[in-house]
Parts: structure tokens; sequence; C-alpha cells
């Protein structure tokens, strides 16, 4: 899952992510060949674990300069 949501982040700027960071994590994980399809679920095929929503809120920046200057 990491390595889908940093490839998708580093296509974004800064202010673009800072912008809509929920909708970019969650849309990287949460794959739709069309906006008007449904998500599709993110499956581990070790354990058949389904990721099927993502709660982002909480987060924040390690940089102490970055989260300041937001």
């Amino acid at each position: 899952m990491l390595s889908r949501i940093r490839g998708v982040i580093s296509t974004k700027t800064f202010d673009e992510f800072h912008k809509g960071a929920h909708g970019i994590i969650k849309h990287s994980i949460l794959k739709q060949e069309k906006p008007s399809d449904p998500l599709v679920p993110f499956r581990f095929q070790e354990n058949n674990l389904f990721i099927t929503d993502i709660n982002s809120s909480g987060y924040r920046p390690v940089d102490k300069e970055t989260e300041e200057s937001l």
C-alpha cells in the first residue's frame, strides 16, 4: 500500500497534496477505473485481508517547519 501512496503523491505538488490529502491517499489505495465506478478494495493475497476504506485523519507533517507553514 505504501508504494501505491508514494507513487501517487510523487506526482502531486505540495499544495495539491495538502489541499486534497485524504482523497489522494484514499484513491491511491482504493482504485477506480472511472470516477463513476465504485472503489475497488485493496486485497492482501497472503491472508485475504481486504482494505475497503481509509481513515486518514490526524496525520501531521514530520518536519516542524513544514507543519508551521501550513
